[in-house]
């Protein structure tokens, strides 16, 4: 059990990381002059929520394979829970001026993906559990 779960996990995480990847294609699409304000910010909120789906299906899998990963995991989890709550969501209007907080989160969360993968391919090869 505990190899299917770091082995789901891994391959969430991964897709945690691509969907971070497709955030910063969006903002810089519009540091670019690519792409509309209004278009990045429906491309970044589609996939928030994907993201947020996608942390709900980790939680499950870490369930199969708890470690210190799994906390901050749900403190993710909270932070998503509580910005999908609030009414801080970005719209086309304010995007430049919360390009900057949009980077950080950004960075951050890639920062943590990366993490979550290392930890999972690390579990994988070198323990073969």
């Amino acid at each position: 059990m505990r190899f299917i779960g770091v082995l789901a996990s891994l391959l969430l995480s991964t897709i945690l990381c691509i969907v971070e990847l497709y955030k910063i294609e969006a903002v810089v699409d519009v540091e670019s002059r690519r792409a509309s304000s209004y278009n990045a910010c429906d491309r970044i909120l589609r996939l928030a929520d994907v993201e947020f789906k996608l942390l709900v299906l980790l939680m499950v899998a870490q369930t199969l394979s708890l470690s210190y990963t799994s906390l901050l995991t749900v403190l993710v989890f909270v932070y998503e829970l509580q910005k999908k709550g609030s009414e801080t969501t970005i719209s086309a209007l304010n995007f430049f001026k919360q390009k900057r907080w949009i980077k950080i989160e950004i960075f951050c969360k890639t920062s943590f993906y990366v993490l979550l993968l290392y930890k999972y391919f690390s579990t994988l090869i070198v323990n073969k559990t």
